[in-house]
């Protein structure tokens, strides 16, 4: 009879390997090895965390209905179905936004041009129904008032290791 030793974790371990090898008594002794892999099952013991504490988004307040515009990711260290992520937000109405509840992609559901600013509340929940939460922020902006943009996408600087604090490098 083999018995367990300790608790298991399958986060931690998945399967582990396990050599057996019996002696019988005999003045010559006979031994036979057993080879055991193992396999620990997952317990739903986690729940789903989202990859940002908070999300913030700027939106136009002409972006058409349909729009999508962020996707918001959870994972979980569990395996299987209680793993599975699905996501719903917070169902105040009206309904500006929503989120499709398998790929977390964030999406204008109605003319949001009398906002200013919409907070939600997204939720991730796995498939044994633990779940996690993350606000989503996203202010509306002026078509006539948008931020600055940048003169080029990316800006590359060299500098001597030994710059004083403060000088202009860019």
């Amino acid at each position: 009879v083999i018995v367990t030793a300790r608790k298991f974790d399958r986060e931690r371990q998945r399967e582990y390997a396990v050599t057996v090898t019996a002696t019988d008594q005999a003045t010559d002794p006979l031994i036979g090895i057993c080879q055991l892999n193992i396999l620990i099952l997952d317990q739903n013991d986690n729940s789903p965390k989202f990859e940002n504490l908070r999300y913030e988004y700027f939106l136009r307040e002409d972006t058409m209905i349909g729009t999508s515009f962020l996707r918001v990711a959870a994972h979980d260290d569990d395996f299987g179905t209680n793993a599975a992520i699905t996501y719903t937000m917070s169902g105040e109405q009206p309904e500006y936004l929503r989120v499709n509840p398998l790929t977390g992609w964030v999406y204008v559901n109605q003319p949001i041009s009398q906002r200013t600013y919409i907070t939600r509340e997204i939720v991730a929940t796995d498939g044994g129904n633990r779940s996690s939460s993350v606000e989503l922020a996203v202010t509306i902006t002026n078509v006539k008032n948008q931020p600055p943009q940048w003169e080029k996408d990316t800006y590359s600087v060299v500098i001597s290791e030994n710059t004083v604090r403060d000088t202009p490098i860019v």
